[in-house]
């Protein structure tokens, strides 16, 4: 997901990144960076092999597309992934939490193979629950 900044913040977030795989997320020209929505895994959509994207993946990544594109978003990040993103809680237009609606709405589990979510376990584990009873 590419996030525009304030150049302030931008800055501030760049200057965490420590080697070229954490830098290459950035854009200078457009004050942007990609990051990975914290706690979540939803299935391919855009994989270069065709044969891993998926009809749920698509979907997926429609739904998101609805909930953010162009649309204020607030980002808390917490780390760089494996792939040199940032990691990040994303809430648009200070309403909706982007990992909490695709748990809830069946678009993805809560992940917590790498440790629980610093700023929204409980809400997330809340979120999971209820999407299990609602299968």
């Amino acid at each position: 997901m590419k996030v525009q900044l304030k150049p302030s913040d931008y800055n501030n977030l760049k200057n965490r990144a420590e080697n070229r795989k954490e830098k290459s997320n950035f854009n200078d020209k457009y004050k942007s960076v990609t990051v990975r929505v914290a706690s979540i895994n939803t299935e391919e959509s855009v994989h270069s092999n065709k044969s891993k994207n998926t009809k749920k993946g698509i979907e997926s990544s429609n739904y998101l597309k609805h909930l953010a594109l162009n649309k204020e978003a607030v980002i808390n990040c917490y780390g760089f992934g494996y792939y040199g993103r940032l990691i990040c809680n994303v809430v648009v237009n200070n309403q909706f939490d982007i990992a909490y609606q695709m748990i809830i709405t069946g678009r993805s589990n809560y992940i917590t193979k790498y440790g629980e979510n610093p700023f929204n376990h409980k809400q997330y584990l809340y979120a999971q629950e209820q999407q299990t009873d609602t299968k």
